[in-house]
């Protein structure tokens, strides 16, 4: 992937695995320190990793045939395997999002934007970096709208509820008044039974002192 391009790695820029994965795909790869096999003003440089906002004014009178690049750019080639577009990752560039080699967009069902871009790369289409942008803030929006629509159907679901219950509440009472006043006609029913037992009783022993009173006369 790298072969024939020559890396320069400045002070800031983690040598150890940036160093390692420039290497394993074939680049030649100098650094800033001692033992370095290339030199920082050495025309042959194609790329030279910095990890600043800006270029140091040291660094301008460097050959103009280099590209300065952050160290995500070596990364992301290494994990697409494909060269990538330097545009995106210009010193002080807001970097795309580090998309990892091991996650199949097909299965977890979403495809970032900037996924659907190196495709678009890969099969040779042009890409206008202001398009980019765009649908990147068209895809934030679009996430934050879905959110939004989402807590208002809570917000309904809720409303619901709670206009619910107080209806239900009212049913449960009603329910409850129906059932005291059935235990009140049980119990009226039942004293008015026993009063009419008693009554019934009080009349049969006034009959039965009668009619023995009656016995007691004739004998």
């Amino acid at each position: 992937l790298f072969a024939g391009l020559t890396f320069f790695l400045s002070r800031e820029v983690p040598r150890g695995y940036v160093d390692l994965v420039c290497l394993s795909y074939g680049g030649t790869v100098g650094w800033d320190g001692p033992d370095s096999p290339v030199s920082m003003s050495d025309p042959s440089i194609t790329h030279h990793i910095i990890d600043r906002p800006a270029l140091p004014a040291s660094h301008k009178a460097l050959p103009k045939s280099r590209e300065f690049v952050q160290p995500q750019w070596v990364l992301d080639c290494a994990n697409q395997n494909f060269l990538l577009p330097v545009g995106r990752y210009g010193l002080g560039k807001s970097l795309p999002p580090h998309l990892s080699p091991w996650v199949d967009h097909g299965e977890e069902g979403y495809k970032p934007a900037y996924a659907e871009e190196i495709e678009r790369i890969k099969n040779g289409e042009a890409i206008a970096p202001d398009a980019v942008e765009v649908e990147e803030e068209e895809e934030e929006k679009g996430g934050s709208s879905d959110g939004s629509d989402g807590e208002e159907e809570d917000e309904e679901s809720v409303k619901e509820d709670i206009e619910a219950t107080p209806q239900t509440e009212d049913k449960n009472d009603d329910d409850e008044d129906d059932e005291d006043e059935d235990e009140e006609d049980d119990d009226t029913r039942k004293r008015k039974r026993a009063a009419d037992e008693e009554e019934e009783d009080a009349e049969a022993k006034e009959m039965a002192r009668a009619m023995m009173s009656n016995k007691a006369s004739r004998l």
